[in-house]
């Protein structure tokens, strides 16, 4: 069974947030990447092993799934909510809006009352983990975090040290500007049908493996896509214009904080580029564990391997 409730930001954005599992055991916090939903998860959401160990959690990050500032999120009352400002996404300031971010996770955690739960970020969800750890300098009320499929740093295209063309691979920057309201770089404004397309483009890279197993489905595709176009193609391009460096707050964590922090790195991903990605994390100090062969969307595509690493890393 699926628990459905809202919790509410420091600023004050109505949050979705769906839950399973073992009421009273530990509790693990799921978090999307860019334009996904808690729907990401459902593999995990799903598992009868996970269900009966763990308290599992999964949100939708403000702008996306049903939270305030999507296409379809409504009010209490089951009236569709106005859309947020694009400073609710990105103020242009670094700090400032990296603790927006952490506050939806903040939100989490404080409004279940949930006491040091295991946080696993993948993809844009991993940089809001660690906009959590930037903005209260540490793990904070975080047990244990797992980082992956992510980047600790993302910077403009052409910086040599994290720009975000050594971060992504190039058909993944292509798709991506093609999903946002305007593309960043060429002043372009995409079309509904521009936006539609790219963002099946961009699906299909998190679906791509280096495995020999069957690919993802047109059904598949279709149905991650379907949930992507919830979030709006502004909020989009105020995420695809955020640039950060997590390197040094991820560093600075204490030796017994870097202990319960893991990177996952599938290496066959085709939305990152973990051979370029690979030295901004030894530049953290954290433990880092190479998954050969699995793609991005590593934790649905082979969810029974997850989720043994995950129940081992949980413990």
């Amino acid at each position: 069974m699926l628990i459905q409730r809202n919790v509410t930001t420091a600023d004050g954005i109505r949050l979705n947030v769906v839950e399973a599992g073992n009421a009273s055991g530990p509790a693990i916090v799921f978090v999307h990447g860019i334009s996904q939903s808690w729907l990401s998860w459902i593999a995990q959401l799903s598992d009868d092993g996970l269900r009966a160990k763990y308290r599992l959690i999964a949100f939708d990050l403000r702008g996306h799934g049903e939270s305030e500032g999507s296409n379809v999120a409504l009010d209490s009352q089951g009236k569709p909510m106005a859309l947020l400002a694009d400073a609710k996404f990105n103020d242009g300031n670094t700090a400032s809006t990296s603790a927006l971010w952490a506050g939806d996770l903040a939100a989490v955690i404080s409004g279940l009352g949930l006491q040091s739960p295991l946080v696993v970020g993948w993809s844009y969800g991993g940089v809001v983990v660690a906009d959590y750890i930037a903005t209260n300098k540490g793990l904070g009320a975080v047990g244990k975090a797992m980082l992956l499929a992510t980047s600790p740093v993302l910077l403009p295209p052409g910086t040599t040290d994290g720009g975000a063309d050594t971060v992504f691979s190039g058909a993944t920057l292509q798709a991506l500007l093609g999903t946002t309201a305007m593309n960043p770089l060429t002043g372009h404004r995409n079309t509904s049908g521009e936006i539609a397309a790219g963002l099946c483009a961009f699906v299909e890279l998190c679906l791509a493996d280096g495995s020999t197993r069957a690919p993802a489905t047109t059904a598949e595709v279709q149905g991650i896509a379907g949930f992507n176009l919830f979030t709006p193609a502004n909020v989009r391009l105020d995420i695809v214009g955020r640039a950060f460096d997590h390197r040094p707050a991820l560093a600075a964590l204490s030796a017994s904080e870097k202990a319960r922090v893991l990177v996952v790195a599938p290496q066959g991903d085709s939305v990152l580029q973990p051979n370029l990605v690979r030295p901004y994390w030894d530049a953290t100090g954290l433990a880092y564990s190479a998954i050969a062969l699995e793609g991005h969307l590593y934790h649905y595509r082979n969810a029974p391997r997850f989720n043994a690493v995950l129940t081992d890393f949980a413990g």
